[in-house]
């Protein structure tokens, strides 16, 4: 009985990890500047978590999936983002 929260403050971690992207992703938009930014730390974040998709994939686990998903997504996005300002600064 003691771990029916369990499932609850998983779900409320990810959404809460995920929200973490956005404010950088807002301000690399707005200010259209990286150079603060290591393009090196998105670049490990990506691939971690692309083992966790690969992982997630492979032991056909539904909810992790979609989470990593997410996260490759805007890992990726983050990168991108990072790149293209750090050249164009």
């Amino acid at each position: 009985m003691a771990t029916n929260w369990l499932p609850i403050l998983g779900t409320v971690g990810n959404v809460i990890l995920i929200a973490a992207y956005f404010p950088q992703i807002i301000k690399l938009l707005r200010t259209k500047k990286a150079e603060d930014v290591s393009v090196f730390s998105w670049l490990l974040w990506l691939i971690g978590d692309s083992c966790f998709l690969a992982y997630s994939l492979i032991e056909k686990d539904i909810y992790s999936t979609v989470l990593f998903v997410f996260y490759v997504l805007l890992g990726a996005i983050m990168l991108f983002l990072t790149h293209y300002y750090t050249k164009k600064g």
